[in-house]
Formats: C-alpha cells, structure tokens, sequence
C-alpha cells in the first residue's frame, strides 16, 4: 500500500495512492527495467474547498524498458494497461470551487513563470546550439485495453470509452542523417464509444457512438515524404429522440456553465502573455508530409424512432466502403455502395447495415460517387477545383414506405415534444444571458471564417449525375418476381458553377452557375394508378393528421444589425437551368389501348442580381417552349383532347428603393386547345382507370357545401392583414389563342379565336389589390349543322380591393368591380336555318359595396347594368332552335355513354345537378342591403315568322328603359321596384327588299343590320311612357306574398286596331308555344341525366316554390290609358279591364323573380371576391 499527497499549484493538491508497486532491474544482457503498478489511483482535490475535482484510476501498469548499445544506442519501452478511468466531479461544483480557487491558483502561476530565467538563462542557450547533437534512437509500444472518461451531470451520466488502444512509435532514421529522422509508426483503437447513461433511456438506445480508428505512417524511399493512412473499420451513430435530447440537454447544461463562470470569474486575473508568448506572428504549420489514405468501411448513422418497435424500427444512412486520398494540393474520394433504408434493428448494437442493401425494399442505393479536387497557389490566394460525379440512384419503394413516413412525423413530433417539456425552459433562462454574448460570438465567428474566405481567389467545379430509377412494387409483384408497377427515371444533370473574388470591384463575390439536364420520356402503366391514389389519400391522411390547429406565433424578427434590403449588395450571382426534352406518357393499358401524354421541348430557368441598379437587386424568369398534352387512342391518328402552348415567358423583379417589392410579367403566346366530342369515351375511359374521375365526380358536393361557407362569408369578420405582405404587381399576357370543339356532324365545330388578352393585378402595401382584364377581341365561330358567330370587342373587367386604415367589428373589405364591353355581335344558324341575328353597343356593369356608417345595419350592395343600344331579330322558333341544339348535345353525351367502357363509372355513377331553389336565393337576399339598377338606352326586337328574311316583321321598339330594385332585410325580406319605360311601340312592317337565305347564310352582322334598319312602318301600339311600382314583403317559409302595386301612363297611347296584326301575332305565338312543347317532351325524355325519381322531385321542389299567395296590402292603383283617336267601347280596352287584375302577379313573375335572381348572381360574385381576399 503505497500513497503520497503532493501540492503541485496551490489550492490544488494531488493524493496517490497504490495497492502494490514491483521495481525488477536486470544488470546483465539487456539492462531491462521492469515497473508494475497495481489497482493505482489519483485524487486531484481543492485543499481550500475541499471538493475534489477528478478521480484518475489505473489498473495494472507494467512499464518495461531496455538499452541496447548494438552499433548505436537504442531505447526500447513497452507500456501495457489493463485499465484506466477518469472519473470527474459534478461540473457544476467543480466551477463553483474553480470560482474559490482560481485567485489563488493565478497567483501560484505568476510565481512560477517569475523563476524563469533562473532555469532558462541566454549563456545556457548558447552552449546547447554549440553542443554536437546526439542522436538518440527509441521505439515505444503501448497496448491499452480499456480507457473511459465519466462526467456525471445531475442523474445522467456521459461516458466516453476506448477499447484496445494499440501504439508502436519509433525514430529509428534507417541510415538517414539526424535532422533528416522522423517518427513512425501505427496507432489503432479496436472501439471508440460515448454512451449515455440515464434511467428513462433504455439501455439498447444508450450507446450513440461506436467506431474503430487505425493510423499508421507509409515511406516507399528513404529520400522522399512519409505518408499516412487512416482506416476505420466501422463508424456508427445511432440516435433516438430519447437520447438526442438528453445530448442536447446535456450541453445545455455544459453552456450554462461556462456563462455562468464568465459572469462570476475575477477579470483580468490571468495573464494570458505567459502561454500565448509576446509575438503576434502568425506561424503556418508546414506541411511534412507526403500524402494522407483515408479508409472507411460501414459508415452508418441511424434515427431509430422508438425502443421496441416493429417491422419499421428507424432510418439509416450510410456507405459500405470510401477510399480517399490527399497529396500536397490534390486530393479524392470515392464512396461506393452508398445507402438509405430502414433501420435493420432497433438498437444501437442491431440497426447497422450488414452489406446487402441493394437487395431490399424501401431503400435507396447508390452505386458510386466520386469527388475530385485541387488547388493552384497564386501568392497569399488559392484557386479551388471541383469535379463530382454520382452513378445512377436506384430507389426502390414497397407501399409500406408511406408507414415509415408516418413513423418519421411521429418520431419528430415526439422529439419536439420532449423538446418543448424539458429544454424550454432552459433555453428561456439562459436567453437573458445569451443577449450580452451575441455581439461577440458573432465578430468572433465571422473573424474565424474570414481568413479561410478571404484566401480564396476563385472556385471551379463541375457535377455530374447519372440520373436514377425510381420503383414502386406491390407486394404482388414481389411474390411473383415481376417489373415493378411503378417505375420513372430521372434525368442525366450536369452542374457547372463559378466563384471569382475581386476586391476592387463594387461586387466583389461572383457566382455563375449552370445547369443542364437531358431529355427523357418515361412511360407510366395504369397498374401504378392505385399505387398514386393510394399514396395520394395517405398522404391526405397524414396532413390533416399531424396539421395542428394552433395559429402560428409571426413574432417579429429580432434586429442583428443586418439589413435584408442589401442583402445580396456584395453578391454578383448568375444562375440557368436549362432542359431538353421531357415527356411523360400516361398509357391505359392493358385494361385499354388509350394514351396520354404530356411534356415540352425545353425549359429555361434563370436567376441573377443586377450589376448595374441597386434599386433592383434580383430577378427570375422562367421559359417553356412547345408545351403539350394529348389522349388519343393507340391506333388512331386523331387526337381526342389536345393541349399546347408554343412559347411561355415569365419574368419577375424585386425592387427595394424604400420598400422590397416584386414586379412580373408573363406572355403566353400560341394557346391552342382541341377537344374531340365524338371520341369523349376515350377521355372518360383516361380518366377512370387513372383514377382522376373521382376527383372530378366530388365536385358537385363540394360546390354544395362551398355554397355554405359563400353564404357565412358574408358574415365573417376574420380577414387576413393584408398590410403584412410584400406589395406585388404581375402582368399576364396572351395571343394567339385557339380553341377547337368538334362535335360532330350533329352540330359542327366550333372554334374560339382571341386577339390580344392580358391581365394585371396589382397588390398594394395600404391595403389595396386591383385586377384588371382587358381582350381586343373574342370570336367564337362555328360550322356545320350549327353555325353562327359570336363577337366581344374590346372587353375591361376591374376589380378594386381596398381594407379599412383601421380595424373594426366590421373587417369587410369596401370591393369595386366593373366590366365594359364595345360590342356585342351574335349570329346563329340551326340546320341552315338561321334564327337569330343582334347587336348589343356599349355595356357597362358595376358593382360595389358601402358600409353603415354605425356599423349596424348590414353591408349595401349596389348593382348597375347600361347599354346604350340592343337590337335582335329573330325567327318566332329561336327559343326551340336553342333546346334543339341542347338536346343535341345530351344526346351525344348519351350515345358516348352507351360504350362498353363507360361500365367502367357504374360503381361511381355521375352527381346530378341540383337547381338553385328560390327559397336559397331569398335566404341570401336577407344577408345584406342591395341596389340594384338597369338602364337602357335604345332597343328593338325583330321577329320574323319562319324566316329572318320574311316580308312582314313584327318590330317592338322601347327608347329607354330604367329598372331600379332595392331590397332590406328583417322579419320579412322587402323588394322595391320601380320600373319606367319610354316610347316603347310595336309595328307589322314590311320590308321593301328581298334576300333569300343563300344570301343571307354568308350575310355580315353589320350588312344585315343596314338591312333590317329600312324595315319600318305599319304601327300598332305607341306608348310614350309607363310607370310601374310594386313593393313586396315575403318570409323564407311560407308562400304569402305582400304587395303594394301602382302603374300609371303618363300621356295618351295611339292604337290602331286591326285584325290581320292580331293575327299575324297570334300565329306567331302558336308557332312559338306548339315548338316549345314540342322540344320540352324531348327534353323530359332524356331527363338532363337524372333518375325519374330525382327528376319529379326536382319538379314538385320547383312547383311549390313557384306557387305563391298573393296578398295586396291596398287596393292595386291601376291607371287607365287614355286612347288617341278612339272612344272607351274598344277591343283593347275591353283586353285591359278583363286583365288588370293580373298585372301584379304579371310584373311579379317577369320582373321582380328574374331581378332577384340577378341580384342573387352578383352576390355570388362579391361572396367570391371575398373569399379570394382571405
């Protein structure tokens, strides 16, 4: 038993102690010195505090040592250790006795370092450079079996462990001279752990760290370099979120310490001269060596996501093997069989790859990567070069992956929580701290890493990947050994970027960067179409699963002295991303013989700042050319439903003069669209086996319920802040736009032809969004069975968003929305026959909102409709040619239906749709104040009998017209109307000019209109004006309907009784309603696609919201016309009397409903405006 107890520096004093110490000298032969030292140990203690700082133990020690004067001296030691451990105190009470004893420990030091040159005298110095050297020649091995480091903090413990530690050092110079001999040797560790030791830890997860280490030194010659190689023959990380967070925790911890001992230790009281020396100069390490050989095999690190888990227990990331090489200024490395896959076990001694990743599932796996690179010296700068280039990735993927998916959220969920519970509030304590250190950790990080960028003068590199193959296998294909269901390949890149740095310059870091991609064209099979919408419902699922309800804290960031409008001021950066070629086919086989695909002839994508204008620092811009979509079927040569854009251009700008702001511009030029009725199965059939039918059949039932949250909307008060976002302006551009409709001999085609169209938003930082829309022209043409023209010029649509300065209960935007159209010209022919034919000048629509200025009462809607001239001629068939041509249509929509493939939509037959019922239109009516106004100025109605070219015309004639309906909410919703028309008169004329319908089948609009203008004389009726007012009061549930009614002429009415008008008239009605009846059979018959039990209840909805009770609050005021000419006893005065009571259901059913109705669409169009501003 041996011990001693020794004061190196006061406070601190060493206590030793020894179970055993052996000394065995051997005089003869050898001259071998033998020292043993058993079960030793070393307490280093405060001799002030009292409290002991660490514990170094040792377990059996030999030291063996030898002479051996054969030809030259030569000094041989052997150390061998069973064991060693160091064993620290708490590290909170070691600082606060370090705290105690540093004043004292200081002062120890400065004695010291005062004895200097009694020890280390200048005369001393000069004889030791005059001595001859003596070469001294010695080898040392020293094996150690175990080595650990224990710090304990509060109930978790730290160990770092070394297991078989072997070194074999020796400065034997092999005949080189003294000055020439270097050390040599190899030095390895069989294993290097650091383990966590905690009791919420399970033991399998406590291990972090395990990798082995061999070092040894390479000298071909003896005239040239060592070189050094180092191997590792395993490396693994294995982490949990169990023990990442005691990691984390626990140098927190360690951080706190260290701010707490710089905020209590004495300042000053070190002089730091004595160990950093009186000069400055910087001295460079050379470099004596030749080159380094880096060898790694099974590098793995691992997340495993809970102890104990099942067939998906974590995620690893590795390579089986790396070899890499440095020499002087050039170096290399290669990793080979690099993966990513599920953890094979579920603790830190199973979850590592064994080798053969490449034959499993849910992996991915790369062959080969190789990394190449080098530098050129230029004074004080380095010039770097870059070559990388990667082997193609293969991934492969079973259905189970969306389950290791959902692990991975879960375990990240876990982490964040345990985060949250325990680290939290650390980090909230320690925050305060953290402020008074931020300045200086960052000048002392941004000092660290400016030399290292400073000397580089200039980066060259170039990557290059192989693409990659991405695979799906159903558990089917894997029994039976087949291709995978699902398999696409990505693309062959290459990558080649610049960094040039120039101090003189304004600018002085300069990145270009390049980047291109080969073309490819992978074909998808419909067997992957369950996999997509699989995964696409998984995927669903797993958002509204880990989404959490809990709004976002946007706090304000804190300000560190940066300025993020001049962020990018030192920076000249220059990005392109260029593509061939891409194409995807999506083909339905083998359920059918029906294809689709997609893709574009190139892409360009850039990036840069601007050199020359500060004020605009960044843009982007993005170029597609030949983009295109298709389905047809395989052996046919006409497309079913084509889609194509020639070239599409889009630019944006960010500006920052005062305020960052984005500006954009964007051309689509060549938009043609193709759509092919008579081959609709083909699209039907696309769509059912791909699956996307189903996305499309939940329309209806989305519209039903969005039509809900239209009519809360109106109620809402929670509206984004839209002065928080960056203001933004876009400008959209289209020409050349086609669109082609074929359907089919039954009808014709139509095509759809537009000039120049663009549109412009614009998003202001006060609150205020504009949209404009502007088109010099719309043509819809279409021959065939129906042919016709259909002609908008010079359309402007503007809608203006603006939120109040100020918040209140009442956060609804003021919306300001108007639309104006030129002309309107319509030309329409049915079997060669053509029955309509019109003109519409001048339309302007307006729509906008106004607050109660309390806040009480709801929001007042006002609605303006003006034109200054309509004028339509038609035949008395026009309303049965228009359901002629609807039927038409069904039919065709049936016969496409009747195809052995639609069989494949009777599991998921088609939603019909539902009528909008009066009731919903009331209860929206209830939801705000409306102003609604209708003026127009001139119009007149031609209808001829059979043929727009008849002799005898019957022409109606109304020189002004003015609607105005006003409605209020309450108990009961109340309507005003009040209708005015002026001049309106109505004529059997003639017309003096004969056409015959091979003329007028090519007649011009504008020809056509010189035309029917001479068709005048023969008038019937002239009323110069009538006045009617009618006021309605009605509740959601009941059919009573309230009314006040007042018509009046103002002047005298010119009649000019004849029977052969009446007749002609009454012809023409009977033609009209026999038509009608007609076509309404037929429309019945096909039933719009609903059942007959859908249909008659759709009937008796429409039946009992139509039927009304009709209650007069006073006695209708119904003026009697006065007749030019003739007494009281005529025809139409006996018609009015008979009729008058009417009047008010009459004006009821033609005005008011069709009023509220159109007051009902444009709220729909202010709810929608509404909900886009959210």
């Amino acid at each position: 038993n041996v011990s001693s107890e020794v004061m190196p520096l006061s406070p601190f004093y060493i206590r030793h102690e020894a179970k055993q110490l052996d000394i065995y000298f051997n005089k003869f032969g050898s001259n071998e010195i033998l020292l043993s030292i058993w079960d030793t140990d070393f307490f280093m203690t405060s001799h002030q505090t009292k409290e002991q700082y660490l514990r170094f133990s040792f377990g059996d020690i030999e030291i063996k040592g030898g002479i051996s004067r054969e030809g030259y001296s030569l000094i041989n030691v052997d150390i061998s250790i069973s064991m060693i451990k160091l064993t620290f105190s708490e590290p909170r009470r070691i600082v606060n006795s370090f705290l105690q004893d540093e004043k004292l420990a200081s002062q120890g030091i400065n004695l010291l370092y005062s004895l200097k040159p009694l020890f280390f005298s200048s005369n001393l110095q000069k004889k030791e450079k005059q001595a001859p050297s003596i070469m001294i020649n010695w080898t040392l091995d020293t094996s150690i079996t175990y080595f650990g480091v224990l710090v304990p903090v509060a109930s978790t413990y730290f160990v770092f462990e070394l297991h078989m530690l072997l070194l074999s050092l020796t400065n034997t110079n092999n005949g080189m001279l003294p000055e020439e001999t270097k050390v040599t040797g190899q030095f390895s560790i069989e294993n290097i752990l650091f383990l966590i030791k905690e009791r919420s830890l399970p033991i399998g997860l406590s291990k972090l760290l395990d990798f082995s280490i061999k070092v040894s030194t390479l000298q071909r010659t003896v005239d040239t370099e060592q070189s050094f190689q180092v191997e590792s023959s395993h490396f693994r990380v294995c982490l949990s979120p169990d023990s990442l967070l005691r990691l984390m925790w626990g140098a927190h911890k360690l951080l706190d310490l260290s701010h707490y001992y710089s905020r209590r230790h004495a300042p000053n009281i070190w002089n730091t001269k004595m160990f950093t020396g009186k000069t400055d100069k910087s001295k460079e390490m050379p470099i004596n060596f030749r080159s380094i050989h880096i060898l790694s095999y099974k590098f793995c690190i691992g997340w495993i996501f809970q102890y104990g888990a099942g067939s998906n227990p974590g995620l690893m990331l590795g390579y089986n093997r790396l070899f890499s090489a440095y020499e002087k200024d050039f170096g290399k490395f290669t990793v080979v069989d690099a993966f990513f896959s599920v953890a094979n076990g579920n603790t830190s001694s199973t979850f590592f790859s064994e080798g053969n990743e490449k034959d499993k599932y849910n992996r991915s796996f790369l062959p080969n990567m190789q990394i190449s690179y080098w530098f050129k010296r230029c004074g004080e700068w380095k010039d770097w070069f870059f070559r990388f280039h990667g082997e193609a990735l293969d991934v492969n993927f079973v259905p189970s992956f969306m389950d290791v998916i959902e692990s991975t959220l879960q375990s990240m969920r876990a982490f964040q929580e345990l985060k949250k519970n325990i680290l939290d509030v650390s980090e909230s304590l320690r925050a305060e701290n953290d402020n008074s250190y931020a300045s200086t950790s960052v000048e002392s990080a941004s000092s660290s890493l400016a030399p290292f960028l400073d000397n580089i003068r200039s980066v060259n590199s170039n990557f290059k990947y192989d693409g990659g193959v991405f695979r799906v296998y159903t558990y089917e294909d894997i029994e039976t050994k087949s291709e995978p269901s699902f398999e696409i390949k990505s693309p062959v890149v290459t990558i080649n970027c610049t960094y040039k740095h120039d101090e003189d310059k304004v600018k002085p870091h300069k990145f270009r960067t390049l980047i291109t991609v080969d073309p490819t064209h992978n074909t998808l099979y419909a067997g992957c179409a369950p996999l997509l919408m699989e995964f696409s419902e998984s995927l669903q699922k797993m958002i509204k699963k880990h989404s959490t309800d809990e709004k976002p804290n946007f706090t304000k960031p804190s300000s560190q002295n940066v300025d993020y409008k001049r962020l990018l001021d030192q920076f000249d950066v220059a990005v392109k991303l260029t593509s061939a070629k891409q194409q995807l086919s999506l083909s339905c086989e083998p359920k059918a013989k029906v294809q689709a695909d997609v893709g574009f002839e190139s892409f360009l994508f850039s990036m840069a700042t601007n050199e020359f204008d500060s004020e605009q620092p960044l843009e982007f811009s993005l170029t597609l050319e030949h983009t295109k979509a298709s389905i047809k079927h395989i052996f046919s040569r006409e497309v079913s439903t084509s889609f194509e854009v020639g070239f599409m251009d889009l630019t944006l700008l960010f500006t920052h003069p005062d305020v960052i702001s984005m500006y954009g511009t964007g051309l689509v030029s060549d938009l043609s669209v193709f759509f092919n009725v008579k081959q609709l199965q083909n699209l039907y059939l696309f769509l059912d086996i791909w699956r996307f039918s189903s996305i499309l059949h939940t329309r209806p039932v989305q519209r039903t319920v969005n039509k809900e949250i239209e009519m809360s909307s109106l109620t809402s008060t929670n509206y984004a802040d839209a002065g928080t976002e960056i203001p933004w302006c876009f400008t959209l551009i289209f020409t050349n736009v086609s669109g082609d409709v074929d359907l089919g001999p039954s009808l014709g085609m139509i095509s759809l032809r537009t000039q120049r169209t663009w549109l412009a938003t614009d998003h202001y930082n006060e609150k205020r969004q504009l949209l404009h829309a502007f088109t010099d022209g719309i043509s819809l043409t279409s021959e065939g069975r129906l042919s016709g023209l259909f002609e908008v010029a010079n359309a402007s649509w503007l809608s203006e968003v603006k939120w109040p300065p100020e918040k209140s209960k009442n956060t609804h935007p003021l919306v300001s929305t108007s639309l104006n159209i030129d002309d309107i010209a319509v030309k329409a022919a049915f079997d060669y026959h053509m029955f309509l034919i019109g003109t519409i000048s001048n339309i302007h629509f307006h729509l906008h909102n106004e607050k109660d200025a309390k806040g009480v009462l709801p929001d007042l809607l006002q609605v303006s409709f003006s034109s200054d001239e309509i004028i339509l001629s038609s035949t008395a068939l026009v309303v049965a040619n228009i359901l002629d041509i609807y039927n038409t249509i069904v039919r065709m929509r049936q016969d496409n239906k009747i195809s052995y493939m639609e069989t494949l939509r009777d599991s998921n037959p088609g939603e019909s749709r539902q009528p909008i019922l009066y009731k919903d239109i009331l209860r929206s009516l209830k939801l705000l104040r409306t102003d609604l106004s209708v003026n127009i100025s001139s119009s007149k109605v031609q209808i001829s009998p059979i043929s727009l070219f008849d002799v005898e015309v019957l022409v109606i004639r109304i020189e002004k017209v003015s609607i105005r309906s006003e409605t209020h909410s309450g108990k009961k919703l109340k309507t005003d109307l009040q209708l005015q028309v002026l001049d309106v008169s109505a004529a059997l004329s003639t017309s003096k000019e004969e056409l015959d319908e091979e003329v007028g089948a090519s007649i011009a609009i504008d020809d056509y209109m010189h035309y029917a203008s001479k068709i005048v004389g023969g008038t019937i009726i002239d009323i110069p004006k009538l006045a009617v007012h009618m006021t309605t009061l009605q509740e959601e549930k009941t059919n009573n309907l309230e009314y006040l009614f007042a018509c009046s002429f103002s002047d005298k009415i010119s009649v000019r009784w004849n029977l052969g008008p009446v007749d002609f008239i009454k012809e023409m009605w009977t033609t009209h309603v026999k038509a009608l009846a007609v076509r309404r059979s037929q429309v019945a018959n096909i039933s719009f696609g609903q059942t007959e039990e859908e249909l008659e209840e759709s009937i008796k909805k429409e039946e009992a919201a139509s039927k009304f009770n009709y209650i007069a609050l006073e006695e209708p005021q119904i003026e009697v016309p006065q007749i030019r000419d003739l007494g009281d006893a005529t025809p139409p005065m006996e018609w009015f009397g008979v009729n008058r009571k009417k009047f008010p259901k009459f004006t009821h059913q033609t005005a008011v409903i069709p009023v509220q109705k159109l007051v009902y669409l444009a709220e729909k169009q202010y709810v929608k405006i509404l909900d886009d501003t959210h």
